[in-house]
């Protein structure tokens, strides 16, 4: 029997700024050169973690307390923190993780920024489940 080709996609931008090719067959998934057996998983989900973002508004009230110190340079030195506040907040990203669950335990096989390739792996490998029977 061939080896059927759910999903692959080349260059997903993983955890810690690293890139790896994800495969998903009926067989293997495959992500940054680990190989996981479908035949081993039971369940698979997808969980997404919000980024901490108190740096931001430590950032931004400071900026607030300075802006309204009552000086043009306060105000000056305060909208630029709240300027870095903002851009921070809008850098950060959430988490987004393939949680593959066997009957050894669970296994956070993929964890990325890019929450569209997890929902497109998390729906191959499940049809990679279906597939399987």
């Amino acid at each position: 029997m061939d080896e059927k080709i759910f999903i692959e996609i080349p260059s997903v931008e993983i955890a810690n700024g690293k890139t790896a090719d994800i495969k998903v067959t009926n067989a293997r998934f495959i992500v940054d050169k680990q190989t996981y057996a479908i035949n081993g998983v039971t369940s698979v989900m997808s969980a997404s973690t919000a980024p901490n973002r108190n740096l931001s508004v430590i950032f931004g009230l400071i900026g607030l307390m300075i802006m309204f110190s009552g000086t043009a340079a306060g105000a000056i030195v305060g909208l630029l923190l709240i300027g870095i506040a903002v851009w921070i907040w809008i850098s950060q990203k959430a988490t987004h993780t393939v949680v593959l669950r066997s009957s050894s335990g669970e296994a956070k096989a993929l964890i990325s920024k890019d929450a569209d390739a997890v929902d497109r792996v998390v729906a191959a490998l499940n049809d990679a489940l279906v597939h399987r029977g």
